[in-house]
């Protein structure tokens, strides 16, 4: 099924509507699921809890991303995912900003970028087996 991993593009107004607001109450839930983007909610102006509240239903998927959820506030924000039921686990790595594991780009770290790509293939390989 596929689903939205949006930008800050969906935050504009058309005629007076969110177009993230007209893409979701325009479909069926049944063939396209949500996919918040944290970073690009708090950026475009959004908050993310809202966002999960309105997408009830219909969001199998949480896109974290680096942009006001720090080490000190995940604790919070895992707890808060839990009240609503949603299974959640965050990881950080020390040292790294956003792109960290862009080998090409200028902010590319090798060693932490091969302790998250393990942290990812385990998370993919979880979901696997539970099929």
């Amino acid at each position: 099924m596929p689903g939205v991993d949006h930008d800050d593009s969906t935050f504009r107004r058309f005629d007076g509507r969110l177009m993230l607001d007209i893409l979701y109450q325009e479909t069926d839930p049944r063939y396209l699921q949500g996919e918040p983007d944290t970073y690009w909610i708090q950026y475009g102006g959004g908050d993310s809890e809202d966002w999960c509240r309105k997408l009830a239903g219909r969001c199998p998927l949480l896109h974290m991303k680096d942009y006001k959820v720090t080490p000190e506030e995940a604790p919070a924000f895992a707890a808060r995912m839990k009240e609503l039921g949603k299974p959640f686990d965050y990881k950080f790595y020390p040292g790294t900003g956003h792109a960290f594991m862009n080998f090409t780009g200028t902010r590319y770290n090798e060693e932490q970028a091969r302790i998250a790509w393990a942290d990812v293939t385990a998370f993919a390989k979880g979901l696997a087996n539970k099929k």
